[in-house]
């Protein structure tokens, strides 16, 4: 976990995590995005897609707090992907109240390189869902399970 690049940040780690807005991490720009499709955004991994016309990259973002996976072929380029990386939020806290019946995807990436100064990367999405009792949340990652709370 020492290579870990939070794009938020607990009040209680700020002091230990330099914040910026973007990151390169070899061919991923990593930001967290402005980009929204008309429609309210609709269409996981639409959003990323606008903002990868616009810089002609591949890219993960966390704007539209959803899951999901774009991929274009570029004859420059070859592949490029995007990826929105859902979010790790409370909707029901005050701050996110604007939006009624929001779409939000509790979830998170991890990507995995084929070596430190590799430009070659892997992202899996892991999506968090409630437990049977409802209560708590699990994910599933690399053939586990894991109970979160």
């Amino acid at each position: 976990l020492e290579n870990l690049i939070l794009t938020s940040v607990n009040p209680l780690l700020r002091d230990k995590v330099e914040f910026r807005e973007n990151y390169n991490l070899g061919n991923l720009l990593v930001l967290h995005g402005d980009e929204v499709c008309k429609g309210g955004g609709s269409g996981s991994g639409r959003s990323v897609e606008k903002t990868m016309q616009r810089i002609n990259k591949s890219v993960m973002q966390g704007h539209v707090h959803r899951l999901g996976m774009f991929v274009r072929s570029t004859e420059a380029s070859g592949l490029q992907y995007g990826y929105e990386v859902g979010w790790l939020g409370d909707s029901k806290q005050l701050a996110f109240n604007y939006t009624k019946y929001p779409d939000w995807h509790l979830g998170f990436a991890v990507v995995t390189y084929l070596d430190m100064g590799s430009k070659d990367f892997n992202v899996e999405l892991i999506s968090i869902e409630k437990t049977k009792k409802g209560k708590g949340r699990k994910c599933f990652y690399r053939g586990n399970v894991y109970e979160l709370w």
